[in-house]
């Protein structure tokens, strides 16, 4: 496997079928699941998605017959995991539902907003927790938001210029329009090199939408 790039992780088989459960195998499931409440959506509506929704379901384009055969190798821990997100989902809903009852007492609609806080700081805690490069966290990197439209070549002259202004690009997304050929591609940078970035973009020609700031922890 060394040969290979790989590094090898030893575990019991007992587990590994939980881990791969519960960071593998679990959530490609409830992707696909999320994706399949969309398939009698009319075209209309979902036309309103934004690129949330694209990556939330992002792994139910893979192989059906293949992942069906995954997920039945590893049946016994990935309901198990089922079972706990489905609990997790039906506190949320409660909490959901004492803030739309109109006749709900003021203490219960405050229990039901810091339930649903608690669900929301307990989903970012553990995606803070992901490895990124150098099998650490990923510090979160402000970005420049950058119109591209869909010429060849445009996406690649925009991450030259990116280099030749020596910034170093940490991460980028790309949000496709549904109305035009065209896109908004974010290219995260360090900190102190955000408005040198986005000064010398727009010196270039480029259409800077705005700076996005990661979120306060």
């Amino acid at each position: 496997m060394a040969l290979c790039g790989a590094t090898s992780v030893l575990l019991d088989a007992e587990t590994h079928d939980r881990a791969m459960a519960l960071v593998s195998h679990t959530p490609h499931l409830l992707c696909s699941l999320a994706a399949a409440r969309l398939s009698d959506l009319d075209e209309s509506v979902l036309r309103l998605a934004g690129h949330g929704l694209r990556d939330i379901t992002r792994l139910a384009d893979g192989n059906p017959a293949l992942w069906a055969d995954v997920l039945a190798a590893n049946a016994g821990p990935v309901a198990a995991a089922l079972d706990a997100f489905a609990t997790d989902v039906r506190e949320a809903a409660d909490a959901l539902r004492a803030l739309a009852d109109d006749n709900g007492q003021g203490s219960e609609r405050t229990r039901g907003g810091d339930r649903l806080s608690l669900s929301l700081q307990k989903g970012a805690d553990g995606r803070s927790g992901i490895p990124g490069r150098y099998g650490v966290p990923e510090p979160a990197f402000p970005a420049v938001e950058v119109a591209v439209g869909d010429a060849p070549g445009e996406l690649a002259r925009l991450f030259g210029d990116v280099a030749a202004v020596g910034c170093t690009i940490e991460d980028v997304d790309i949000e496709h329009s549904t109305e035009r050929r065209a896109g908004r591609v974010r290219v995260f940078v360090v900190r102190d090199r955000l408005y040198d970035l986005a000064a010398e973009l727009r010196s270039r020609n480029w259409d800077v939408q705005g700076l996005l700031s990661p979120a306060a922890p």
